[in-house]
């Protein structure tokens, strides 16, 4: 009877084990199903409208989904500086979030984006299937979703997930 606490307990500690190794650890290149970026119409944060077909303009863009209210779009931010300046296009969709907030965000930690989707009532996020932010999506030849990754992009998720599909 003294033995059911103790298989309980490292059962607990199994599953919570698992869970965490499967949360945090990252492998290399997950599979990814490529699919069809759906068509769609919004305003930028500036008030200019914006299509899909914009995006075509672009053999390759990064859309990247933050808010102000998100913790983890600020541990990324730095890091989408550093690739705006290598050269890659990225592409922020303001997600369910304040106008006025936004703009002091990006006066205060800078703006890597060359266009500023916004996406109030999460629209376009729903057409993503977005959960949450921070998240991102890698998209070649202005319609094709050929990576989306939900959680912080930092250099060893650039590294593992979207550069070897940037070089292919």
């Amino acid at each position: 009877m003294k033995i059911y606490p103790l298989l309980t307990f490292l059962l607990v500690i199994s599953i919570f084990g698992l869970l965490f190794s499967q949360l945090f650890l990252n492998s290399g290149i997950e599979e990814f199903n490529q699919k069809k970026l759906a068509p769609f119409e919004s305003n930028l944060l500036n008030g200019e409208s914006f299509t899909s077909e914009e995006l075509k303009n672009n053999s390759l863009s990064l859309l990247n989904v933050w808010a102000t209210w998100c913790v983890g779009c600020r541990l990324e931010h730095s890091y989408l500086m550093e690739l705006e300046k290598k050269g890659i296009s990225i592409i922020g969709i303001n997600y369910k979030d304040d106008k006025e907030k936004a703009f002091k965000w990006l006066d205060q930690f800078g703006d890597p984006y060359s266009e500023n989707i916004f996406d109030e009532q999460g629209k376009i996020g729903f057409l993503l299937g977005v959960s949450g932010a921070p998240e991102t999506f890698l998209i070649k030849n202005g319609d094709s979703i050929v990576m989306h990754h939900m959680g912080v992009l930092d250099e060893q998720v650039w590294n593992n997930k979207f550069a070897p599909l940037i070089d292919k």
